[in-house]
């Protein structure tokens, strides 16, 4: 055996006689669970229970080499090679895989797990109830041979000032009637468009921001878009994370449905603008802000209206982008404003208004401005502009239905206002 294994659990000893003419002896605080089968949906028993979840801990020694395994909800989203198993720490079962979602454990390998128990609401004791030293594994490892003499020099001496409380039950009758109730209400199917949103989002072992679901009812399939929850510009869905979503959908869908996982696809937005600041600004600094108002604005998992991402399809207003600017401290206002999308092709908005000049051509800007100014709208979803030709021209960015915008490069001149 490597004793520098980097898998090797830590036990803690609790007991070590060397080896002399006859053999020593090595005691640890630790479950030793037999061996492996190699058979599929092996259990195997913990020796006391209930088991504390958060500091359960499961090792493998195959073949000289230790091996650690995950606790996850459920296999779900395993592998083959993924050293995963269930727990059951009320009961104290531990389930691992069968081969092909989970990893088996070998035959003859030696399963070892390190865990705390708790009394849970046995555990609540009133004052001054505890009057003798307790009899453990532990207790006796750190007093050696003194244990039993100083046991006896506290017997009847020693008291508990203050009630021990807060145990309780992993889940009461009640909590788990309730629960049941709940459960009623989620669809474990995929019938709907939501359903499909809603178990993407709660497939085991994926930590996902959103996700959206698109039907195509020309051959009945349906497209999930999903964002894994990364802190990256433009956070992309690895291949394992758009397998584990497929596997754990396929199974919930409609026969006779086509399932699709997808990413996200990403619309690079920048803005060209021209800025008047109030009196007294730095340049540089509310270029700043403004470039970061900008950024967290367009960003895929913080940005939109409502600062919970950008939605996917949603298209990029200028009224919007325009108030995102307009809210930075010290603007004054915006004299003109364009998008730019990956084409590099700027959306023209509009100039600074005062007297309304000979043949002035109305741009989409002061369209969007003037409306904005009218008491109660929250924004302008759509605008054309209808000249002479009868022809509209549409201003705003429309972008894909499985579409995500991320920032693009700014250029903002800042110009002071005129009083």
């Amino acid at each position: 055996m490597d004793n520098d294994d980097k898998n090797a659990p830590a036990f803690e000893v609790l007991d070590f006689v060397g080896p002399t003419e006859e053999l020593g002896k090595l005691a640890v605080a630790g479950a030793d669970l037999g061996t492996g089968t190699d058979m599929p949906y092996q259990q195997v028993s913990l020796p006391e229970i209930p088991a504390e979840e958060n500091s359960f801990s499961l090792y493998t020694l195959e073949e000289g080499e230790w091996r650690s395994w995950q606790c996850w909800p459920d296999l779900d989203a395993a592998t083959r090679i993924t050293r995963a198993f269930v727990l059951d720490p009320a009961n104290g079962i531990v389930t691992f895989g069968d081969g092909e979602m989970g990893f088996v454990p070998p035959k003859g390998a030696r399963m070892f797990a390190i865990y705390e128990t708790t009394r849970a609401e046995k555990g609540n004791l009133p004052a001054k109830v505890i009057k003798v030293l307790s009899v453990s594994a532990h207790n006796s490892a750190i007093l050696k041979d003194s244990f039993d003499g100083i046991r006896r020099q506290l017997d009847g001496s020693i008291r508990n000032v203050i009630p021990a409380r807060g145990g309780q039950a992993a889940e009461t009758l009640d909590e788990a009637t309730g629960r049941a109730i709940r459960s009623l209400n989620v669809s474990q199917r995929a019938v709907t468009l939501r359903d499909y949103e809603t178990l993407a989002l709660n497939t085991p072992g994926t930590h996902i921001a959103r996700a959206k679901a698109i039907a195509n009812t020309h051959d009945n399939t349906i497209t999930v878009a999903v964002l894994p929850y990364l802190p990256l510009k433009k956070p992309a869905a690895s291949p394992g994370l758009l397998k584990a979503v497929f596997d754990y959908l396929n199974r919930r869908r409609v026969i006779g449905t086509h399932l699709r996982i997808v990413g996200p696809e990403y619309n690079t937005v920048g803005v060209f603008a021209t800025v008047a600041a109030k009196t007294g600004e730095v340049k540089d600094e509310i270029r700043n802000r403004i470039e970061t108002a900008l950024n967290q604005f367009f960003d895929p998992l913080r940005g939109g209206q409502e600062r919970s991402g950008w939605p996917f399809g949603r298209t990029v207003y200028i009224s919007e982008v325009l108030q995102a600017i307009d809210e930075v401290q010290g603007v004054a206002h915006v004299r003109s404003l364009e998008l730019v999308p990956d084409n590099g092709q700027p959306l023209r908005g509009g100039q600074e208004r005062s007297s309304w000049p000979f043949r002035h051509t109305v741009s989409s800007f002061e369209a969007h401005q003037a409306i904005d100014e009218v008491p109660e709208p929250a924004h302008v979803r759509s605008l054309e502009r209808v000249p002479d030709n009868g022809q509209p021209q549409s201003k705003n960015l429309p972008i894909g239905s499985i579409c995500l915008v991320s920032p693009g490069p700014h250029r903002i001149e800042i110009e002071f206002a005129v009083p």
